[in-house]
């Protein structure tokens, strides 16, 4: 019964690794204005909406399976107060710690209705910090956290989160690029839209030219 319970954590919280990352990637491109012709919006963010779900769900069989089981020694106090546990309490208690931010980011989105969409979309966020703290826990805390596999799944997960952020952050810039490009070519072109050139501007003051070409006329008569 115990092997059982171990297989199960750890296959569930690899599992909760992954579709975490998945979650926060597409959290991250679709706030940076992603656009595919084949690719809807909307159903990028039903796959992030349900790999979120996925996740939690995830993360709580990974909870309670490590719970029951004897040898790893959690208390009913250490599944939702981080860094209590007394066997390991940095590493597990990082793992709470991301098990706390998204029960708060679900409870939110079913409140979503009720609560202000500033309070709404700040709480939402939390699931973007529990994120490194998943991938800390995977890494530090659990029983196959030197193995290959399980750091190459960290290096993946950060590479694809990685990825998604330097796209959101190249995005961002390209688009100031643009808008400050617009302000300085509207700033040169007249109301008409059309550029000035010395060519087509007209002469200043020609009153002046005629009056002072009548009056030498006048003077020097033929």
């Amino acid at each position: 019964m115990n092997e059982a319970l171990w297989v199960l954590g750890r296959a569930t919280g690899v599992s909760t690794l992954v579709m975490l990352t998945v979650a926060t990637a597409l959290g991250v491109v679709m706030s940076g204005g992603f656009r595919h012709r084949e690719l809807p919006r909307f159903a990028l963010a039903e796959i992030h909406r349900r790999a979120s779900l996925l996740a939690t769900g995830l993360l709580v069989v990974h909870v309670l399976s490590l719970w029951l089981d004897a040898e790893a020694q959690l208390d009913a106090v250490d599944l939702l107060v981080p860094f209590l546990n007394a066997r390991n309490p940095l590493w597990w208690g990082l793992g709470t710690l991301a098990l706390d931010l998204l029960l708060i980011v679900v409870v939110s989105s079913l409140l979503r209705k009720r609560l202000p969409h500033a309070v709404w979309r700040g709480l939402h966020l939390l699931a973007y910090a529990s994120w490194p703290f998943a991938v800390l826990h995977s890494v530090g805390g659990g029983t196959d956290s030197a193995t290959w596999w399980v750091r190459l799944t960290a290096i993946t997960c950060c590479a694809v989160v990685g990825g998604a952020v330097g796209y959101r952050l190249v995005r961002r810039s390209g688009s100031r690029l643009v808008h400050r490009s617009g302000s300085r070519l509207g700033r040169t072109l007249p109301p008409t839209g059309r550029p000035v050139s010395a060519k087509s501007a007209p002469a200043a003051n020609p009153a002046p030219a005629a009056a002072t070409t009548t009056a030498t006329v006048q003077e020097y008569p033929s």
